[in-house]
């Protein structure tokens, strides 16, 4: 799912996988975010660094 998102004053484009918990087999709820752009730029090497602390913010932002 394609989703957007301010983070850091700035207006992100993101693809969004989101995977529930699952009793049977123990599994956190988590999400896997792709193809991050920036006004239609891939933004990937800007979040280099920050690629976790984003996927954390968009959880916190959208999940909880």
């Amino acid at each position: 799912m394609r989703d957007t998102i301010i983070y850091k004053g700035f207006e992100f484009e993101y693809d969004v996988t989101y995977y529930p918990a699952e009793e049977e087999t123990n599994t956190y709820a988590g999400i896997e975010v792709e193809n991050i752009t920036l006004n239609g730029i891939d933004a990937s090497e800007l979040l280099e660094t920050q690629i976790t602390e984003f996927e954390n913010f968009i959880w916190e932002q959208k999940y909880e």
